[in-house]
């Protein structure tokens, strides 16, 4: 029953002393009831020379073929699955391609197809439905052209791996306070918050140089507040139970991969990582409706400066 309630999306930790109890449980019931599309499998695949590298493609949500869709091999496909997908919402799903080097991919025509991106879902009439994309060579010298001066390049660049780096450290961090070592745990979290610190310096200095202070001004918002949730968490990890520690790295992981809204407790600047979806529920009590006003007022109170990223 509960799965039929909620959004299966994310790892929700609500604590039942919460200040607004009511508002934050509406979060995964307004997640499921805005949804336009479910059961939604992505299965990327590259071809020609193009090999995925596996530690840099996004983790959450991957699943594994059972089978090779075209005969080319698991190595040259990504599979990925949401149960459902709510209105207005944006995910970034990233994937890292290598080849030879500029020479092996020389020889194909312009035209030629590089990757295939395939989707399906069902709608809200439970119809299934699916679309294919194809990027070519052209539009993969074109990117690589731009790398370093494109703010939309960069900008998803920065993004996916400040999403890996603090996915890692909080798998880890969670594990060693699932194993009783609280002292590792925060060892773990403060040298990934100051990894990430490097990282958000690195791409902040490189926007600076190539891209718009708008641009600058979203990811350093974005990155900011990765950072600062892993701080909170190191602040609280003293004073927290093993069990409470580890739901709230749980909870904070999945808002930041998964962009999806959690709750305000938990989260540190939910309104640049996880905003809530900007839409009106139809049919919505007036219970309702205030806890969804209540919740939008947190996140902007949390400090969303500038507009979310969007891919």
């Amino acid at each position: 029953m509960l799965s039929k309630t909620c959004s299966s999306d994310a790892y929700y930790y609500i604590n039942k002393d919460t200040a607004d109890l009511e508002a934050e449980i509406f979060v995964p019931v307004l997640l499921r009831k805005t949804a336009v599309a479910w059961n939604i499998s992505y299965v990327i695949e590259a071809v020609h020379d193009v090999k995925f590298v596996d530690e840099k493609c996004s983790r959450d949500n991957q699943i594994r073929l059972r089978r090779s869709v075209r005969g080319n091999g698991l190595e040259n496909e990504k599979a990925y699955f949401l149960y459902d997908f709510p209105a207005a919402h944006t995910r970034q799903i990233g994937v890292v391609g290598s080849w030879l080097g500029p020479e092996s991919i020389d020889t194909l025509d312009e035209d030629e197809v590089v990757f295939k991106l395939r989707v399906e879902f069902t709608n809200i009439k439970g119809e299934r439905f699916w679309q294919e994309q194809l990027v070519k060579k052209r539009d993969v010298m074109v990117a690589l052209k731009n790398d370093g001066t494109d703010g939309e390049t960069m900008t998803a660049e920065c993004k996916h791996e400040l999403q890996m780096m603090s996915s890692n450290v909080l798998r880890s961090a969670a594990d060693f306070v699932k194993g009783g070592d609280k002292r590792k745990s925060r060892s773990v979290m403060l040298d990934g918050k100051r990894s990430l610190e490097e990282l958000m310096n690195d791409f902040g200095q490189k926007a600076q140089e190539a891209t718009s202070s708008e641009t600058t001004a979203v990811f350093t918002n974005y990155a900011r507040s990765v950072v600062d949730n892993l701080g909170a968490l190191i602040d609280t990890i003293e004073e927290s139970s093993a069990g409470e520690s580890w739901n709230k790295m749980k909870a904070v992981a999945t808002a930041i991969v998964r962009e999806s809204p959690n709750v305000s407790e938990s989260i540190v600047g939910g309104g640049a990582l996880c905003p809530i979806p900007e839409v009106e529920y139809e049919g919505a009590c007036t219970s309702m409706c205030e806890s969804l006003q209540r919740l939008k007022d947190k996140n902007k109170y949390q400090g969303r400066l500038s507009p979310v990223l969007m891919e």
